[in-house]
């Protein structure tokens, strides 16, 4: 699918890629259902990835498959959000509410409203979403993806000139893998926070 796309090959590779979505519902490893999903969702425009992922929910809660529910869910939302902002907006909450009592599920769900509301506009929201995907990954023991969650903060927010933010965000993400004990992540988390002072502090500081 991947090869035929690179040619321009649309039509065969949404073919090969759909093929793919087929065989691997068969398969119980569900990285390589997300994979195949985000493929198809790659290669169709917005408004048919939307369509096919509708199916894909269908036969989700038919089989009563939460995690590939809750996978779905994630990128509609995202998609959605670009042509039916209240329909994202509706996703979105169904997608929080199938993730109660899963903190990793609901961390994600976070997450993907972050980036919904980053698509609409609403910086202040999507931050407020990132917050709160950054305390559930942390409880939910992913620290890379906390992690991620305040690098995404950091740069929105030295996006928006707003340093102090910038800075937290980038110490809060020094002390998430100081925590854990990754040194190596660590030392370039640091690196970063030195740049990010240096941006808004007074020469020699950082």
């Amino acid at each position: 699918a991947e090869a035929y796309h690179s040619d321009t090959l649309l039509s065969l590779a949404l073919e090969a890629a759909q093929a793919a979505v087929v065989l691997a519902r068969e398969l119980p490893v569900r990285a390589l259902q997300r994979d195949c999903l985000q493929l198809v969702s790659k290669l169709l425009l917005p408004a048919k990835a939307c369509h096919f992922l509708n199916l894909e929910l269908e036969i989700a809660r038919k089989r009563e498959d939460l995690w590939l529910e809750r996978e779905v869910l994630y990128k509609l939302a995202v998609l959605r959000a670009y042509d039916e902002p209240a329909k994202a907006k509706q996703i979105a909450d169904e997608a929080l509410r199938a993730s109660q009592g899963d903190p990793h599920a609901q961390a994600k769900a976070q997450r993907t409203a972050a980036e919904m509301h980053f698509v609409l506009g609403d910086t202040s929201q999507a931050l407020l979403a990132l917050d709160r995907a950054q305390s559930l990954f942390l409880q939910a023991g992913n620290v890379a993806a906390a992690a991620e969650a305040l690098k995404s903060k950091a740069t929105t927010y030295e996006d928006d000139e707003d340093f102090t933010g910038a800075l937290a965000a980038a110490k809060a993400r020094v002390r998430a893998f100081s925590k854990a004990g990754w040194s190596e992540e660590e030392a370039l988390a640091l690196v970063n926070l030195a740049t990010v002072t240096a941006k808004c502090s007074p020469i020699g500081e950082a």
